[in-house]
Parts: C-alpha cells; structure tokens; sequence
C-alpha cells in the first residue's frame, strides 16, 4: 500500500488498495447493520451506500481543508449523508473531524451554499482540491462554531453535502485512521461516479478533475479567483486600502 500525503484534497488517501476495501474485515466496519439500521431509521426508509469508501491514514503534521462534500459528489440524492468512522481512538492532538456547526443552515452561510456548494468540480473549471479555505478564520468570518471531540473507535459522526468541514493539524508521531462513507436512500437516484461499473471500475478515480485538477489549461480558475466572482471572497479591501468593515467585523 502507498499512502498519499501531498497536500490536496486526497490527503491520508491509501492508493492501490481497493482490494482491502473488498475484504470482510473492511466491510464489516463499514458496512455493518448497525449504521444500515441508524440511517434506515434516519431516513424512515431503506438506505444504500456508495460502493466506493474513502479509507484514510493521515499522519504529522497533515490535515484536510474546510470543504462541503456537495462539491465532490452531489448528482444524485439531495438527502447524501457522509457518515465519518474512526478505527482508532483519535484525541484532539491526533487531528480529528472538525465541523462548522450551522453552516448546513444558519443564513449568514446562505450565499457559500448557494455558490460553493453548487460547485461541480468535475463540471466546472475551478482546478486545485475544491477545498473553500484552510484558514479558520475565514470560516468563522461566516458564522457558526468550529466543534470536534475525543473521538473513540465505536463513535460515528454524520452530517449532510453542505456542512462544512475538516480536520485539525495531527500534532503526534502516530497515524490516525478513518474511513468515510456515503449513505442515502435506496430509492433515490445515486452518483454513478462512485459506484461500480459494467468492468468493475470506479468512474470517480478517473474523473476529469482527478486527472486534470491542477492542469490550467483545463481548470484555469482557483479557488480564489471563483470566490471572488461568487462575491464572498473574505479578505474587501476599501478604497483606504484597509479590509472592509465586514471582513473586519465578521458576519453576523
């Protein structure tokens, strides 16, 4: 196995190890009757997975960028939910799942649902690793709470595409792993890039964007350059040169 740690949105990604992921011992985690039946009741409905799991091992001094799933996997069932599983204890200084809680809602985040969250990185032209920002304080500037835990291997966290979040810097000499797994519906159209095809293959691995992402001539726009033309880039800056008064003050 090789263990991607480069800084993008793959980081802590295994590579070449879908044959694991196959494995019983895998999916008797990951798809074990008790989160079949928590997000059956969630849903009041049967629910199905995405075939493809993200299975990361993420070490010092690495962490993921503040981001909504929606970007990455949003063509099927509106009602997705990503559902975060720790296979071992993760303390605060291992660098576990963040959440900015209220940012699926509160109205202040409205507009970045609106623009960033409709973001298709496979169908639009905005390259990198379609993270919204690695700075906590452009978070906040949103509104909202930035919460983690001491998470435990039989802890499980789920939210919806357009929460955002991501993870503290992991501060230690030691691995933490996770997994990321997908649930919704089963009678609800699903995104066929992270299911199986007709030759056993998973389309979203070989995606334009996963191929292409850091190409400017396929993507010539950053993430910067789109929030700017979204009109939520953080930093305004006033005829005086100082930063707006909002960007000094902060959203509401």
């Amino acid at each position: 196995a090789v263990v991607k740690v480069a800084h993008s949105s793959n980081q802590g990604t295994l590579q070449r190890v879908e044959p694991l992921k196959q494995t019983e011992a895998f999916k008797s985690v990951v798809e074990h009757d008790v989160l079949f039946n928590l997000f059956e009741k969630f849903f009041g409905k049967p629910c199905a997975t995405f075939d493809y799991k993200w299975l990361r091992v993420v070490r010092s001094p690495v962490s993921s960028g503040f981001h909504m799933d929606s970007v990455y996997m949003h063509r099927g069932c509106p009602k997705l939910v990503t559902c975060w599983v720790p296979f071992v204890e993760v303390p605060y200084e291992l660098g576990g799942l963040v959440v900015l809680r209220g940012s699926q809602r509160r109205e202040s985040w409205q507009q970045v649902r609106d623009t960033y969250g409709e973001l298709d990185l496979d169908r639009d032209d905005v390259g990198g690793t379609g993270w919204f920002t690695e700075d906590p304080a452009e978070v906040l500037h949103w509104g909202g709470h930035l919460e983690t835990a001491h998470f435990m291997p039989d802890d499980v966290v789920f939210f919806g595409m357009k929460t955002l979040h991501g993870s503290s810097v992991n501060l230690t000499n030691r691995w933490r792993i996770s997994a990321d797994v997908r649930f919704q519906p089963t009678d609800e159209p699903i995104d066929e890039r992270w299911m199986f095809d007709k030759d056993g293959d998973i389309p979203g691995l070989h995606s334009r964007w996963e191929k292409h992402r850091h190409d400017l001539s396929v993507f010539p726009k950053s993430m910067e350059d789109a929030k700017s033309e979204w009109g939520i880039d953080w930093k305004r800056f006033g005829d005086d040169g100082r930063p707006s008064k909002v960007a000094r003050t902060g959203a509401a």
